[in-house]
């Protein structure tokens, strides 16, 4: 797979985005910048523009690892939308934690590194939408996690800002293990990084048939191996997307660092981490959906990991719902309350994703019902 110029014009907002980050943290560091929220709000304007004027809706261009359809435009612009939203919160943010006196005036410290870390994270959020290869996706979802348990140690530098900042920061690289590890699995399912090429593999498998052809081949990957794989894949890509979407088992940091961090931080965690699991969760769910139009047959194994990944997304929403609103019944505190609010609506968007592949179970290749 290769990387053209075509590539780089298919990711100008990013580029965008990383470009804003680095005036932020170069005006910070050697200008005295201070207006670093300033900078961001523009980055993402000029990112909207350009997001605005790049094919979307029906039409799908593929280059590289990167391919922009109709999915991937979404969250994109979701992403920027947000991400403006947010920039305005985070910048009214006031804290005696992140403020010192000068010269008899209290002046807030650190905007431009803060702006700089959010908009790397958008621009990750961004790319985990856009990627269609594993490596790509791998790092789009560290170039979210990353940025945002430094935003959290920058935000607030007082006992509980750091608190909040070390229990996300491990949590997230336990997290981040376990999905690499499921990465290592899909490419011994599929023999590529390539998500396409990953489901037109698990399409065949069982058909007997070379992926995408008419033609009869023995694969390396039987069957009966990719059955014993698949459970563990799942399971390991749902515990990676759990974490960022808080839901269980993986909730439980969610309480203290809501309580521990900024209002603006608080309102970052609740929103753009969950938007990347998600994004996990529906793509590995498309690598069992033929794309329309496309007449490949769906093998057992296809048909297999739609079943086992609805009932084990299933499940685990509906305990996420229950104990995220258990868990509110036991609060006493605001910021809290809203953390277990957070752990119940990640079991909502759960349902969403269950039911989607509890409908493609009953859908054959050509789009007829076969229940």
């Amino acid at each position: 797979m290769t990387t053209s110029f075509e590539t780089f014009l298919l990711l100008a907002p990013e580029l965008v985005l990383f470009l804003a980050a680095l005036i932020a943290f170069l005006g910070s560091a050697f200008t005295g910048l201070r207006a670093g929220w300033l900078v961001a709000v523009s980055g993402l304007g000029i990112a909207l523009i350009l997001s605005g004027g790049q094919p979307s809706g029906g039409a799908t261009i593929t280059s590289g690892p990167v391919t922009l359809d109709g999915f991937s435009a979404f969250i994109r612009m979701l992403t920027f939308t947000a991400g403006l939203v947010l920039s305005l919160v985070q910048a009214g943010d006031r804290f005696r934690s992140a403020v010192q006196t000068d010269s008899g005036r209290l002046q807030r410290h650190g905007s431009g590194e803060e702006a700089g870390t959010f908009l790397i994270l958008l621009a990750g959020l961004s790319i985990v939408g856009l990627a269609n290869d594993l490596v790509l996706l791998f790092v789009g979802l560290e170039l979210v996690s990353i940025p945002t348990y430094i935003l959290l140690s920058l935000k607030r530098s007082d006992a509980a800002g750091q608190e909040a900042s070390l229990k996300y920061f491990y949590l997230s690289l336990i997290a981040s293990a376990l999905f690499l590890y499921s990465v290592v699995c899909l490419y011994g399912l599929g023999g590529s990084t390539s998500l396409a090429a990953i489901g037109s593999q698990l399409r065949a498998l069982g058909t007997g048939l070379v992926p995408g052809t008419n033609v009869a081949v023995v694969g390396t990957i039987t069957p009966s191996m990719a059955a014993v794989l698949l459970p563990v894949t799942l399971g390991m890509a749902l515990a990676g997307a759990a974490f960022r979407m808080a839901a269980v088992p993986m909730h439980f940091y969610a309480p203290d660092v809501y309580q521990g961090t900024s209002p603006g931080n608080a309102a970052v965690l609740s929103t753009l981490p969950k938007v990347a699991g998600v994004v996990v969760l529906a793509r590995v769910f498309a690598l069992a959906v033929p794309p329309l139009g496309n007449g490949s047959p769906v093998g057992p194994v296809a048909e297999t990991l739609l079943t086992e990944l609805w009932h084990l997304v299933a499940v685990v929403a509906a305990i996420t719902m229950t104990v995220g609103n258990c868990m509110a019944l036991m609060q006493n505190n605001l910021r809290r309350l809203l953390a277990c609010s957070s752990i119940a609506h990640a079991g909502y968007l759960l349902v969403g994703i269950a039911a989607a592949a509890a409908a493609s179970t009953a859908v054959g290749p050509m789009g007829e019902t076969t229940a």
